[in-house]
């Protein structure tokens, strides 16, 4: 499984869309040095069954959901 994460400030508006094995491993690392970091308020995550499913969304919600940091 590959999680598939965004990350909102509290307007809800959406910071950051990645993927990791490992989501909350990921977000401590963006916590340490994503410059956007201190603005999330709330995290979604979505399990995707494989990796290359996960990269699929991951392309595809940027594009349509224009994250401000992607």
């Amino acid at each position: 499984m590959t999680a598939l994460y965004r990350h909102f400030d509290e307007n809800g508006a959406l910071l950051y869309v990645g993927i990791s094995v490992n989501a909350a491993a990921r977000t401590s690392a963006h916590s340490k040095s994503a410059p956007w970091f201190n603005s999330v308020v709330r995290i979604e995550i979505e399990q995707h069954l494989s990796y290359r499913d996960a990269l699929n969304a991951e392309a595809v919600a940027i594009v349509i959901e224009r994250p401000i940091h992607n």
